[in-house]
């Protein structure tokens, strides 16, 4: 998980510790958390690890009901601030806590070192809406978990194209090829796996080369492998800040749009010569024990 690659890398959550607390009344959709979720971690790893968060950090992604906002409450003189690497943290198991109880409504997040309290993390509805019956029950707010898709979505052989290429429009010689095949997996999972991918990625330098990055779901379902591949001497090197950005257009850009969730093969290129590969891979006998209702169906 991502914190055991935190602590071995600087140990910046010795005493990091996080309470929760759910508003059953305020109800979100799973796929709102996952893309707000996705693009929060993005935004904090491809910051500096350590650095301050200060005062806030606010995210919200349009079109998805969900903001996502980090408080660092300790004055700058104070010798605990709330990190980069608190965060990737606490949005980690913050997400995770959602999808494990199936309780995808408003969350507070208390975060404290020794007990101390340095800071908070909310992920709330961006607009409340009033519901005249509020939910009691965790369970029930799973009825409406769709990516307003269709309902044979989480079929790789349903909706979208089997292949095509996108081009960064921030970085427009930055290219990534894509070709789904194989096996579907459930869109949580992807969603998920992508979500461990950055934060995996979060304690490296943004331009260190990256030789391999291995993400596996937290239900043992997927896989996400990203690999260098030797190019030209003087091209541009496959560094964690290109992994980054290849994660973020992957969820934003290819599969979202595209509505599909399987076996997907990623090829990166940097002015026409191939620098990347990433391969988002079923688990051969995964049983998806997760006891939760698929966001895309």
């Amino acid at each position: 998980s991502p914190n055991d690659n935190v602590s071995s890398t600087a140990r910046p959550l010795d005493g990091f510790e996080m309470t929760f607390s759910f508003d059953l009344t305020h109800t979100l959709r799973a796929i709102d958390v996952y893309a707000t979720a996705i693009d929060t971690m993005y935004h904090l790893a491809i910051n500096p690890f350590l650095s301050i968060v200060r005062p806030i950090m606010a995210v919200e992604v349009e079109g998805y009901n969900v903001l996502i906002l980090f408080i660092n409450l300790q004055p700058p003189e104070a010798p605990n601030q709330l990190k980069i690497a608190h965060c990737v943290a606490a949005l980690y198991r913050a997400v995770n806590v959602m999808t494990d109880g199936v309780a995808f409504n408003e969350l507070r997040c208390n975060l404290k070192i020794n007990t101390q309290k340095i800071g908070a993390l909310s992920i709330a509805p961006l607009t409340l809406t009033l519901d005249p019956t509020p939910t009691t029950t965790a369970t029930s707010v799973n009825d409406d978990l769709e990516f307003q898709m269709g309902p044979n979505a989480s079929a790789v052989g349903g909706l979208g194209v089997p292949s095509g290429q996108i081009t960064d429009t921030e970085h427009p010689e930055f290219a990534i090829k894509f070709q789904f095949y194989g096996k579907p997996i459930k869109s949580k999972e992807v969603a998920l796996v992508i979500l461990e991918a950055l934060a995996t990625s979060a304690p490296f330098n943004k331009n260190t080369e990256c030789k391999e990055i291995e993400a596996l779901s937290s239900n043992d379902e997927c896989i996400i492998i990203i690999e260098k591949v030797d190019s030209p001497a003087n091209s541009q090197k496959f560094t964690y800040g290109w992994a980054i950005r290849t994660l973020k257009l992957l969820f934003e850009r290819i599969i979202v749009p595209h509505k599909r969730f399987g076996d997907l093969y990623l090829e990166m290129s940097f002015n026409g010569h191939k620098f990347g590969e990433l391969r988002l891979l079923r688990i051969t006998g995964a049983t998806g024990a997760r006891n939760t209702t698929d966001i895309a169906t």
